[in-house]
């Protein structure tokens, strides 16, 4: 018994020493579990912070160039009341390049880009080329103009054909004239996304 109260009389003692040496401890500014202790020599920098749960990315979308940044441009300015696709230019081959652009053979032409509707059989579609260096392009014009054919669709008909130029570029816009839009504001849209129409070709 006397050996039992010597025993618990040193653990006491024991215990009595830690509470002590963790009180002097965290009087002298020891770190609490929850804090962070940087060293006096280091400097904490920006680079440095830690982040908290996942980071997200967001996707970047490229920005369209070319025929295809006119295009939206031209539907920024002008929209239609109906959804329209981009025919993609690797499905635009030599059999449908005369469908598409009215043009027998596409070798006066670097870039070609169809926008039509995507629902139903809607007569619309607007279309743009850029000529090759050297080409004339207000003779493409007349070509493209002179040979779209305006009933390609089943049972609807393009009756409105509007066909201009700026630069190496033109612009062949055909639409039903039943539609709720006018085919006046795709020339007046292209002119203001790029710069004026200098030439207008007529159907003969």
């Amino acid at each position: 018994m006397k050996k039992l109260i010597i025993i618990l009389a040193a653990l006491l003692a024991v215990s009595v020493l830690l509470v002590s040496c963790a009180k002097e401890t965290i009087d002298e500014g020891a770190a609490t579990p929850n804090e962070v202790v940087t060293p006096e020599d280091e400097t904490v920098t920006p680079d440095d912070e830690v982040v908290e749960g996942d980071e997200i990315v967001e996707d970047v979308v490229p920005e369209a160039s070319g025929l295809q940044a006119t295009v939206d441009a031209i539907y920024e300015k002008y929209p239609v009341p109906f959804m329209a696709g981009t025919i993609p230019a690797e499905m635009i081959n030599d059999d449908s390049f005369a469908y598409y652009t009215g043009m027998a053979d596409s070798s006066k032409v670097d870039e070609v880009l169809v926008s039509e509707s995507m629902i139903g059989a809607q007569a619309y579609s607007l279309v743009l080329v850029t000529v090759k260096d050297g080409e004339d392009v207000n003779a493409v014009a007349d070509a493209m103009i002179n040979g779209i054919d305006q009933r390609k669709w089943m049972c609807v008909e393009a009756d409105l054909i509007r066909t201009v130029t700026h630069g190496n570029t033109v612009m062949l816009v055909m639409i039903d004239s039943s539609m709720e839009i006018g085919i006046d504001g795709f020339v007046t849209a292209f002119e203001e996304v790029v710069g004026a129409v200098e030439y207008e070709a007529a159907k003969a």
